[in-house]
């Protein structure tokens, strides 16, 4: 067994693509030895900015040898006129194969040609360099490529140095005008010289000597506890965004973390202003303090930290971010002199999208569709005029200068443009709400019914109007986040218990936009798929999610409620079993009970079941009757008048129990 390592230096890779590298780094080894049959113990993918490494432990040093048995195309195929056709003789071409080596054999009683052919097992080495010299450059995605100097090969970036080690020895070859060998390269400003590795499990070690920590999990660790370090410290909180986490662990093989500080003056900003330019633009962890609310530190992450160049990386990055929150502050204070109507009023000129129309248009249908909701729940007067002013101002942020320098920020500046301009408290709630949920799971159980209304208004709006204009998604794709939008429809229904009439409010949504009535059908039936998503957040189980989406119902609150209920009925065996010998014995029968069939019914069994039928009784009610129904009646009775009354009975009957979930598609 032996140890393998490949290391390619590079100019500087974007952090955001190291990761994907480094996965297909690890898949395309991965293949690479399971097709050859090579054995290993351990592969690690490792990397940096600046290199990109993989590790394999207990390699095998050569195939094992193998006899290959090769299948062709049926003799019939392969054989015209006691000739070989194209198909035969490309078999044989294909595996280097003479006429002479070939068999007849039979396979399912089609006799194919057939090869049996011993193959002697390569050196590992041999397949190393092979792939190496160029296949592996294929077989790996560039998310990014590039050419350079007069090469004919391209990579992420330009390629510097290349170490292939086999245990202690080189594995020789060239690619990109560059030969393989043992040297690596330390930390660019802390050790700039070339490392001698020796051995591949030197490799990791010997870097770290030279301050480059080639594990990501390494340098992440490192950064997460220097943090941990200073928020001790400093009795506050960090600020951490995984993207942000991920993005100065993969720029950095050095990473230490430095405390710095911006004027207070700043803070008069709203702080998810800050906090977003520091971590989109600058990468930077905000400190908050015990309230959650942002003081005047932040951590930096840097590749270059001694006693000498401490001071000047802390005051070139102050320097950097001051002029980062003066825009910010710019931003705000500009558009705290534009009220929200004229903002709103510039969306005339904003495209939504350019089948659908302009934002000041979705907002007038949202509005439209907000205040029907209103009069549909019987909210009170004062609650509608709040509906109708959150609505007419729930987009005008939009086209503030702020929302278009950072678009994450929508609902949240809208928020505090309302509150300056002392709109009710409700509204400005409901700016910010009605973007909810953003995510799923998200949780929607704390925001107010005003705001619930408006972000159930925007969002069919956002549906009816893409489903009007043929902008649907794929399984693949979905750019107008439609599937999301019908989700938090869902969501904000089940949560809140809105009585709420899907089908009439997507009529409501489809008269708006004066499209064709018959998308209601295709609309409902995209809902229904989001409803299933939903059940699965409330964590029901696979069959009974499949039983209460069997009932054709477009009441999704009720559906849900079903399937609490059928939840409950799956711990009944005796229940589920009633249920399912009931369908399968009535699944003969396509009509129902008439009236004429009761004359028939006159045993008690049968007339215990029909008088619960009368009663509209629930479907337990039915379990031990039905038991003692079969116990005493043989249902297909020899009398075909009789036999049919018995069946429409029990067709009836399950009918009764398939109102809330077609109970044959529970597990027991």
């Amino acid at each position: 067994m032996a140890d393998f390592l490949l290391e390619i230096g590079a100019e500087e890779i974007p952090a955001r693509f190291v990761r994907d590298m480094l996965d297909g780094f690890d898949q395309a080894f991965r293949k690479l030895l399971q097709d050859n049959a090579l054995s290993f113990a351990k592969l690690s993918v490792y990397g940096t900015d600046r290199r990109l490494a993989v590790l394999i432990n207990g390699l095998a040093e050569r195939q094992a040898d193998r006899r290959m048995e090769l299948k062709g195309p049926p003799v019939k195929t392969a054989y015209a006129g006691g000739k070989l056709t194209p198909a035969g003789a490309g078999f044989l071409r294909k595996n280097n194969l003479n006429e002479k080596d070939i068999q007849k054999k039979d396979f399912g009683g089609v006799e194919y040609l057939y090869a049996a052919q011993d193959k002697k097992g390569r050196a590992a080495e041999e397949i190393l360099r092979e792939f190496l010299s160029g296949a592996l450059y294929d077989a790996v995605h560039l998310p990014i490529a590039m050419r350079w100097g007069d090469l004919p090969v391209q990579f992420i970036r330009p390629i510097h140095w290349f170490v292939a080690l086999l245990d202690a020895q080189i594995i020789d070859f060239e690619h990109a005008g560059i030969r393989s060998g043992r040297l690596s390269r330390g930390h660019r400003f802390f050790s700039n010289y070339e490392i001698e590795l020796k051995k591949p499990s030197d490799y990791l070690a010997a870097l770290e000597k030279h301050k480059v920590y080639a594990d990501p999990q390494t340098r992440r660790a490192r950064i997460t506890t220097q943090i941990k370090q200073i928020e001790m410290e400093r009795k506050l909180r960090a600020a951490l965004d995984e993207r942000v986490l991920n993005e100065v662990t993969f720029i950095n093989e050095c990473p230490t973390a430095v405390l710095a500080e911006i004027d207070e003056k700043y803070l008069s900003v709203p702080q998810e202003c800050l906090i977003t330019t520091m971590q989109k633009n600058q990468k930077y962890f905000p400190l908050l303090d015990a309230q959650g609310r942002l003081t005047k530190y932040f951590i930096l992450i840097s590749n270059n930290v001694n006693e000498k160049s401490l001071a000047n990386i802390i005051s070139g990055n102050v320097k950097v971010v001051t002029a980062r929150l003066e825009d910010a502050r710019f931003f705000y204070e500009e558009d705290l002199k534009t009220p929200l109507e004229k903002m709103l009023e510039g969306l005339r000129k904003v495209t939504y999208q350019e089948k659908i129309g302009t934002i000041y248009q979705k907002v007038e249908r949202i509005a439209a569709l907000s205040e029907y909701l209103a009069d549909k729940l019987r909210l009170p007067s004062a609650q509608k005029k709040l509906v109708s002013r959150a609505a007419w101002l729930a987009k005008a942020d939009l086209n503030s200068k702020m929302v278009y320098e950072f678009p994450e920020l929508q609902g949240v500046m809208g928020r505090y443009y309302a509150r300056a301009a002392d709109e009710a408290p409700e509204v400005a709630a409901a700016i910010f709400e009605h973007w909810q949920p953003r995510y799923a799971g998200e949780d929607v159980s704390g925001i107010s019914l005003i705001s619930a209304v408006v972000a159930v208004a925007d969002k069919i709006d956002s549906i009816t109007s893409c489903f009007a204009a043929g902008l649907l998604p794929t399984s693949s794709a979905d750019p107008y986040a439609l599937r999301r939008a019908a989700q938090g429809v869902v969501t904000l229904i089940q949560t809140l218990k809105l009585d709420i009439d899907l089908p009439a409010l997507i009529a409501q949504a489809l008269a708006l936009l004066k499209a064709k009535k018959d998308l209601q059908k295709d609309i409902l039936k995209f809902f229904k798929l989001r409803l299933k998503n939903v059940l699965q957040e409330l964590h029901y189980a696979y069959d009974v999610i499949e039983a209460v989406l069997a009932v054709d119902s477009e009441d999704i609150f009720q559906t849900i409620a079903n399937a609490a209920l059928a939840a409950e009925q799956k711990k009944d065996r005796k229940f589920i079993e009633a249920a399912v010998r009931v369908n399968n014995i009535a699944a003969r029968q396509t009509n129902g009970l008439a009236a004429a069939q009761e004359s028939l019914l006159q045993k008690p069994e049968a007339r215990t079941l029909l008088d619960l039928l009368r009663q509209k009784a629930t479907a337990r009610e039915f379990v031990a009757p039905i038991e003692k129904f079969f116990e005493k009646i043989l249902v297909m009775d020899k009398d075909e008048q009789q036999r049919n009354a018995y069946l429409s009975l029990l067709k009836e009957i399950d009918r009764r129990f398939k109102q809330t979930a077609d109970y044959t598609k529970i597990v027991l």
